[in-house]
C-alpha cells in the first residue's frame, strides 16, 4: 500500500514539474517575443530620426546655401541625427 502511495506522489510531483517547465518554457518564449519587438521599435525610431534630421538639414541649407547648401545640410543633418 505504502508503495502505491509512493508512486502516487511521484507522479504527481512529476507532472507538476512538467506543467512549470511548460509554464517557464512559454514565460521564455513571450519574453523573446516581447524582446524582438521593442528591438525592431527602436529600429524604427532611429529610423524616422535620420529621415527627419535629413529633411531639416536639407530645408535649412536650400534656405541659406541653395542647391549645394541643401545637400550639404542633408549630410549633416543625417550625420546629426544617428547622436540621438
Amino acid at each position: 500500500m505504502a508503495r502505491t502511495i509512493g508512486g502516487g506522489l511521484a507522479a504527481v510531483g512529476n507532472e507538476n514539474l512538467s506543467q512549470a517547465q511548460t509554464l517557464l518554457g512559454n514565460a521564455a518564449d513571450e519574453e523573446q517575443r516581447r524582446n524582438l519587438a521593442n528591438e525592431d521599435r527602436e529600429r524604427a525610431r532611429k529610423a524616422g530620426n535620420t529621415q527627419l534630421g535629413t529633411s531639416v538639414g536639407a530645408l535649412a541649407g536650400f534656405s541659406v546655401g541653395g542647391p549645394i547648401g541643401g545637400l550639404i545640410g542633408g549630410v549633416l543633418g543625417a550625420v546629426g541625427s544617428r547622436l540621438f
